[in-house]
């Protein structure tokens, strides 16, 4: 939505400044149409196409590629005032929210993830993004006899809404928010094919996090030119649901930053008039001190390449995120 809005002119990128109001404010709005659409549409399609009065076009996830169906979206996007969570898509998504049940609640509470991230790459280019997480406490709190390790409790995530796409059921995978990332660049091969080259290998954990970090730290490299330790050393914003709907959401049971009638924004160290921009906007706004922000806004890694010569040559660079207990290692 970020790149159409740009292409349509309707926003020009390039003169954004960096965690000012109007860049928070458009990354904020376009992350909760973003998650809106994920409440909606994330479910186990083995699962969910079984009956055919589900195939409806607009779960056939090639829209998610059109760029005026993109655009349809983005046009929600208000440079003055914030989304209503309780009509956004409404216009694109045909649920009838009086239709599903009332009285389900959400089964687990959020942030509390026990979560491993790490990445690699070798001499030769290549690059692994790998994450691994039980969730919260000790996982499913059933460990694999002689093998020392527990199975984790993604299940976490389902609901118990039956008429939910999502509602937990036997062998079925549920919604979560493991995301591995990796950005690729297209070139042109010798013989003028498109290509794919590694621009890098990265990952931000903590719940939903996950997906509002990767967007600021790939536009903090991206957009404003910063190398991978300072991408992940700026400060960040994490939206979640509102803390005065914590029980109930939109009857679909995903406790995502736009599952409740309002969004709540957790902010770090960004100017004091960014801030109260945001407000006037009308978002509600933590701002973030102390040890609290470590975990709220998530810890991550990165290894981006550098640049690579005709004789196979790599050169990378790696960056390790403050707020937790990684670190980025070299090997020669």
């Amino acid at each position: 939505m970020l790149k159409v809005l740009d292409k349509k002119n309707e926003i020009n990128l390039k003169e954004l400044k960096h965690n000012s109001t109007e860049y928070l404010h458009l990354l904020i709005e376009l992350l909760k149409i973003s998650f809106k659409l994920s409440d909606l549409l994330v479910n186990d399609p083995s699962i969910y196409f079984k009956n055919e009065e589900n195939h409806l076009d607009y779960l056939n996830a090639n829209f998610l590629n059109d760029e005026e169906f993109l655009y349809d979206l983005a046009k929600n996007y208000k440079k003055d005032t914030i989304l209503n969570n309780n009509k956004l898509l409404n216009d694109y998504i045909h649920l009838d929210y009086d239709d599903l049940e009332t009285d389900s609640e959400i089964p687990n509470p959020m942030f509390k993830s026990d979560t491993v991230y790490h990445n690699c790459t070798d001499k030769d280019g290549n690059a692994c993004s790998f994450i691994n997480s039980v969730y919260f406490s000790f996982g499913s709190a059933i460990i694999i006899p002689d093998r020392g390790f527990t199975v984790n409790n993604r299940g976490g995530n389902f609901n118990c809404n039956r008429k939910s796409k999502n509602c937990i059921g036997p062998s079925k995978r549920s919604y979560h928010t493991i995301i591995p990332g990796m950005i690729t660049s297209c070139d042109s091969s010798s013989e003028g094919e498109p290509i794919d080259q590694l621009y890098s290998t990265y990952g931000i954990m903590g719940g939903y996090n996950q997906p509002q970090a990767h967007v600021q730290v790939f536009l903090n490299m991206v957009l404003f030119g910063m190398n991978p330790q300072q991408a992940l050393d700026a400060p960040r914003f994490s939206m979640e649901s509102h803390p005065d709907f914590t029980k109930t959401d939109y009857k679909l049971g995903s406790d995502g930053p736009a599952s409740t009638h309002r969004t709540f924004v957790n902010i770090e160290s960004v100017s004091s008039e960014a801030i109260e921009g945001l407000k006037a906007l009308g978002h509600n706004i933590e701002p973030l001190t102390g040890n609290h922000r470590f975990s709220v806004c998530g810890r991550g890694q990165i290894i981006k390449k550098l640049h690579s010569d005709d004789a196979g040559h790599v050169l990378f660079a790696g960056g390790s995120d403050f707020r937790g207990d990684g670190a980025a290692v070299p090997q020669i």
